[in-house]
């Protein structure tokens, strides 16, 4: 991939490979919302995602976009992770769409 800069606007070409999108963390949501917008992303992968109850206030919203997405999707968690347990993590993943893989 390589970033084209001009008229103060940059814009990105993908290889013939496509795009990972990869997030963590707050981001992650938002990232996530965009993955399917984008015809170049072939593969969204997160660290960290927070699925957690008082997270999804704020990011409710996004969790729809990437749940629903056909995007193959990857989500890492830590045996620690501060807004998300690994219960919350494979209930919300239970009911996405397309391949998706959690470790």
């Amino acid at each position: 991939m390589r970033g084209i800069v001009g008229n103060g606007r940059s814009t990105w070409k993908a290889s013939i490979f496509g795009i990972l999108l990869v997030s963590s963390v707050a981001g992650a949501p938002i990232a996530g919302s965009a993955a399917h917008k984008i015809e170049q992303v072939v593969r969204y992968a997160s660290i960290g995602y927070p699925f957690g109850m008082t997270t999804s206030i704020l990011f409710g919203c996004h969790h729809i976009a990437i749940l629903q997405s056909a995007i193959p999707k990857q989500f890492i968690l830590g045996t620690h992770d501060e807004f998300t347990i690994v219960k919350q993590l494979k209930t919300k993943l239970s009911s996405a769409a397309g391949q998706v893989e959690h470790t």
